[in-house]
């Protein structure tokens, strides 16, 4: 089986992956005066490179969220319960849910211009406040990420939705596996090597500047991945596969393997070429591997439960937010500060939904004290009155289903694309 769970598991093994990436990842972004990072046991790991290796390795949870999503979106499709702008929204309400706590607390706090701080601490300062609410305004819509490099990943996903739910409308009769995966690939050239290079043609030159053509062909290359998801979803091929492995004695050990041979290929040898398949294969190998180890599975489920907030705010604490950082980078021992970060974010989380939960009981006690009684025109209740002129009803979706919706969103996330290149 591949439930619920499996797939909450596997995002917590993507986003420790991610927290790992951005931590040991790019040398450019330690804090100033770290230097690098040490351990008299770790000591050749780092040196000699390998962990720089692993760190960009790493970057396959971009393409295990995406896979992920695209897989839980099928299986709501199936259902008949997927809605393309239900799920919008909740993936707006989630990030908006940590953009106006964390960038009023960005433009109060941490508005620093010193050459003695890293320049990633200095991204909340502007020249003029008309310069500030273009920015606060243009990454409130997720259509600009000046205030989080990170959080890139939340427009590329916003477009890869509407596209998968295309893709799947298109391959809806057909019955093979193998052509469902031809047309991925061949979607995959498309938006890796076709699309984007039209803008070199003269007679296309205008599509550099197009709203449209950078978010769905410039940003969005992991859709593939995506499309894959909905694929291996349509003919239940992680359950299929896994079947394999059931009565294998050390399937864990299996499982392991595949996990590190991904992250082995994924920077020595392929890179995020075929991250259609990467992402398959490991999220087959860390399910496999999970089976055998039930108390792991519970602890990285736990933090794939909180991985859209762990995505949403733990760069703040790696990057942006000076005095975190050296919290954060204090031991320089990797594992310890990875482990640091994760406490960091996943506290961060936990204290965000108990906000809102808190927010949640406290609006209709409100609504009682400033509205005690419904409104009534000659008789009638506001709400026929207010279904008769055709006004927006109150969403009568079953909170089931906006839970399944949620937990398919749970996917964030990774580092600034444009920062790396």
């Amino acid at each position: 089986m591949f439930t619920r769970e499996d797939t909450k598991a596997v995002k917590g093994v993507a986003v420790t992956l991610m927290l790992l990436h951005h931590l040991a990842g790019f040398m450019e972004r330690f804090p100033v005066g770290f230097g690098k990072f040490s351990s008299p046991h770790w000591k050749g790991f780092v040196d000699d490179g390998y962990l720089g290796a692993l760190a960009m390795s790493c970057k396959i949870c971009v393409s295990l969220f995406f896979f992920l999503g695209g897989y839980g979106m099928y299986k709501q499709y199936e259902k008949g319960k997927y809605s393309v702008s239900r799920t919008i929204v909740t993936l707006y309400k989630s990030y908006w849910k940590v953009f106006c706590i964390f960038i009023p607390v960005a433009l109060i706090f941490f508005r620093r211009d010193s050459e003695d701080i890293s320049w990633l601490c200095r991204r909340f300062v502007f020249e003029s406040p008309r310069e500030c609410l273009t920015s606060i305004i243009e990454n409130f819509f997720g259509f600009s990420n000046t205030f989080n490099g990170e959080w890139w990943f939340f427009a590329s996903y916003l477009c890869a939705i509407p596209l998968g739910y295309i893709f799947a409308r298109l391959l809806r009769k057909s019955n093979s596996f193998t052509v469902d995966m031809f047309w991925v690939i061949v979607v995959d050239i498309l938006i890796r090597n076709i699309f984007p290079g039209l803008a070199r043609i003269e007679a296309f030159s205008g599509l550099d500047n197009n709203f449209y053509y950078a978010r769905f062909f410039e940003i969005v290359h992991y859709s593939s991945t995506f499309f894959a998801g909905i694929v291996f979803a349509k003919y239940d091929k992680i359950v299929k596969i896994k079947l394999v492995f059931e009565n294998m004695r050390f399937r864990w050990l299996v499982g392991f393997a595949g996990c590190f041979l991904v992250l082995y290929t994924r920077w020595f040898i392929e890179g995020d070429t075929i991250d259609i398949v990467h992402s398959a294969v490991f999220t087959i190998s860390a399910s496999v591997m999970f089976d055998g180890f039930k108390i792991f599975k519970k602890v990285f489920a736990y933090l794939g439960k909180h991985s859209t907030n762990i995505w949403l705010t733990h760069s703040f604490y790696c990057y942006y937010f000076y005095e975190a950082t050296k919290i954060v980078y204090k031991t320089k021992n990797v594992w310890v500060d990875l482990l640091i970060l994760i406490a960091m974010s996943l506290v961060t989380s936990i204290i965000i939904e108990f906000f809102y939960k808190l927010l949640s009981k406290a609006l209709p006690i409100m609504r009682k004290i400033f509205f005690k009684s419904p409104v009534v025109v000659q008789g009638t209740d506001l709400a026929v009155v207010s279904e008769t002129a055709g006004l927006p009803q109150e969403d009568t979706v079953s909170a089931e289903e906006i839970a399944e919706d949620t937990d398919l969103l749970e996917s964030v996330p990774v580092s600034n694309e444009n920062e790396e290149k």
